[in-house]
């Protein structure tokens, strides 16, 4: 048996006071964008009647740019790689070498009517209203089907190890581990899947931190940290909403409605509140974030919120207690019970926890040495 001296840590936090938040107008938009994309102080937005336009003043004075064929589809949404710009054309995903100044069309036009555009390393991926995902691996030129699930994709997320797909009509949700080159069906999944009304439609996704959080309808946000084997059902907002977008600054998630408004959680997702000071509508296409801030891209404008200094309460300090423990480890057999006893004069032994019936692997223990009366352990073993 081995036994080795560790430290653990408890950690007593305050909880944080409230945060005040509100937004300011960037610009009435008409039409209005439901897509944005941005570099630096530069932006370029996809209006809900498939225009094109761009800022180059951080969003406060907009041009049309001359891009021509845009899709319209809900869904529909831009993408930036490097300097190169794409967009969701009728049949095929545009893309723009001098931001949006001039858009080119590559010569597949099979794509129908483009929705989420993403980009993944190398990998350009695209959905659309009936296809599933197209992917093309020279920035553009060339398609090719992935085999993912015939249905409306809604939304795109994920990184380098694993992306997810959301779709509508059927809401089966589809990873891929290969850049999105071919996907995977997750069926009946605990939490999302429901045996009398099925599997919801997805209109959102976010992925980071290994915690994967899925927009529906009634105002609802399905959380998974098990790679989407397993959902847990949150409530956002009560009555017929749609979650329509999800994004995250820091540690605080932020959630987009089609009637409600915006929410933010700091407990990953489990508690929401509304805060939606300054929207000039409850209507909300999308959000986007870049660097420290947040934009919302309402019917009536766009808007933006800005996390500083000025906008946080300070935290007080946390105690910090270091305390010393041991780490018991042994090896068990299958069909036999272990059970670990302590002693202070290696001639009383007592029992320090239930049985544990042996199944191959080795047990690890944590025993705190605060106040405890034992000095020496031992391992009894019974069939």
């Amino acid at each position: 048996m081995n036994t080795k001296p560790i430290s653990i840590a408890s950690i007593f936090l305050f909880p944080l006071l409230s945060i005040g938040m509100e937004w300011e107008r960037l610009a009435d938009l008409d039409p209005p964008i439901r897509s944005l994309a941005i570099i630096e102080d530069k932006m370029i937005g996809l209006t809900i009647n498939g225009v094109i336009v761009k800022s180059f003043d951080q969003g406060l004075n907009w041009v049309q740019s001359k891009a021509l064929n845009i899709s319209k589809s809900p869904f529909a949404s831009l993408a930036i790689s490097g300097s190169v710009v794409y967009a969701p054309g009728k049949g095929s995903v545009l893309y723009s070498e001098d931001f949006g100044e001039t858009f080119h069309q590559n010569t597949h036009d099979r794509l129908g009517e483009i929705g989420p555009i993403f980009t993944i390393g190398d990998s350009i991926l695209c959905g659309n209203s009936a296809n599933g995902i197209w992917v093309s691996l020279d920035y553009g030129q060339n398609w090719r089907p992935t085999g993912s699930w015939q249905s409306t994709v809604t939304s795109i997320a994920g990184n380098h190890n694993i992306l997810y797909m959301g779709t509508q009509n059927g809401g089966i949700l589809q990873s891929s581990r290969n850049n999105g080159l071919s996907w995977r069906a997750k069926f009946q999944t605990p939490g999302l899947y429901d045996p009398i009304e099925g599997y919801p439609d997805i209109f959102s996704l976010h992925f980071s931190d290994g915690i994967l959080i899925a927009g529906s309808r009634k105002g609802v946000v399905y959380i998974s940290v098990d790679d989407a084997n397993s959902f847990t059902r949150k409530s956002v907002v009560a009555g017929d909403v749609v979650i329509t977008s999800i994004k995250k600054i820091g540690s605080t998630i932020y959630c987009s409605s089609n009637t409600a408004g915006v929410f933010k959680s700091t407990d990953n997702g489990n508690t929401w509140g509304a805060v939606n000071d300054g929207l000039g509508s409850l209507s909300v296409f999308a959000l986007e974030t870049y660097q420290n801030r947040i934009y919302a891209l309402c019917s009536s404008g766009l808007y933006f919120f800005q996390e500083d200094e000025n906008s946080v309460t300070e935290v007080p300090s946390a105690t910090l207690n270091i305390r010393t423990a041991l780490e018991l480890e042994y090896e068990t057999v299958p069909g036999f019970f272990y059970q670990l006893q302590g002693s202070s004069n290696l001639k009383s032994w007592f029992n320090m926890n239930e049985p544990i019936l042996g199944n191959g692997e080795s047990v690890n223990i944590l025993k705190s040495t605060k106040n405890s009366r034992f000095t020496y352990f031992r391992v009894v073993v019974s069939h």
